[in-house]
């Protein structure tokens, strides 16, 4: 598969949804406007201990960036933590040959990848399925608007990669994507109806494709591309919750990475799950500073609010790892 294919991922990631199950009490979150009003330095991460299960949850800022101190940090974690189990975001990342290839081709996720084939680490994506997602969206947004929205969420990831702008094939992939789920067969369905949608609906756009990233979030909700983008992230957190409660209920010692705002929207809920595991103990590492929160302690967090959802069943199976040195890449 083409370069293009993988960095689409990065995208398609938004495109999960659920399918039913239960969880054991309603799943709280912090609101993503409170996110947005902390600080939002550095890495942000949750080490949960238990008699059952453990857990790394790494919250990382995306980048490319092979020298970044953050992948020296994600390495001495993985290394001291010692995971049974892996989470990735997004999917289960092509395997690279080295550590610097898996970094500038898939960024964190690529070194995620990379540690867990090394060390013989089964890893899973930590994503619901994308159907689904999409017929929840398409409750209260019209197929226009989906397509037009997971487009112009790549521009804006094509922007954050460096990447050419006049490189604009992953739009005839999504649109591929998206048209073969039967409610959103309908326009756009090429590059060229893209652009004459954008032009209808964004006439202040000199240029699509350098969409700036305010357009999906931040702390006001600006048009409905971010109304679809903060709804999207909020099931995306519910789901990830379900996922790290069901394999910790397992006895795993679950290492997850993903983005440093689901970990820090997503903490309040695992506060409350500590309950249910016995002599459970939370410790938040942030750039400030460290917290450390018992079972005992949990209820008297500060909770901004509380959903009631189902759980979220995982799709797809187990990804077979092989030692990285027996790889060749691409």
């Amino acid at each position: 598969m083409s370069r293009i294919q993988f960095s689409v991922t990065v995208l398609m990631v938004c495109i999960c949804f659920f399918s039913c199950g239960s969880l054991p009490r309603p799943v709280t979150m912090l609101r993503e406007s409170e996110y947005w009003q902390q600080p939002r330095t550095g890495s942000y991460v949750l080490q949960m201990e238990s008699q059952s299960g453990c857990l790394m949850y790494f919250g990382a800022r995306h980048t490319v960036n092979e020298s970044s101190p953050q992948m020296t940090e994600i390495e001495r974690r993985w290394d001291s933590f010692r995971p049974t189990m892996a989470f990735s975001e997004g999917c289960v990342w092509p395997l690279e040959s080295t550590r610097e290839e898996a970094i500038r081709k898939h960024g964190e996720q690529g070194l995620l990848r990379y540690l867990a084939a090394r060390d013989h680490v089964p890893i899973l994506c930590i994503e619901p399925c994308p159907r689904n997602e999409a017929a929840f969206l398409f409750r209260k947004f019209s197929a226009k608007q989906i397509k037009l929205f997971y487009v112009l969420r790549q521009a804006v990831v094509q922007n954050m990669l460096n990447r050419d702008p006049r490189d604009t094939g992953y739009v005839r992939i999504i649109l591929e994507k998206l048209s073969a789920i039967q409610f959103l067969k309908a326009p756009p369905a090429t590059l060229a109806d893209v652009e004459r949608e954008v032009v209808r609906q964004f006439p202040e756009l000199p240029d699509w494709r350098k969409i700036p990233e305010n357009y999906f979030y931040g702390p006001e909700e600006t048009s409905w591309l971010s109304k679809i983008h903060r709804m999207v992230n909020e099931c995306r957190d519910r789901h990830m919750v379900s996922r790290l409660f069901s394999e910790l209920k397992k006895g795993k010692r679950v290492f997850a990475l993903v983005g440093r705002s689901h970990v820090a929207i997503q903490e309040p809920a695992l506060t409350v799950f500590l309950k249910e595991l016995k002599n459970a103990t939370l410790i938040v590492y942030q750039s400030s500073a460290d917290r450390r929160i018992s079972g005992n302690d949990s209820d008297r967090m500060g909770i901004s609010s509380v959903f009631e959802f189902s759980a979220l069943s995982s799709s797809g199976e187990m990804a077979k790892q092989a030692p990285a040195e027996n790889k060749t890449g691409r």
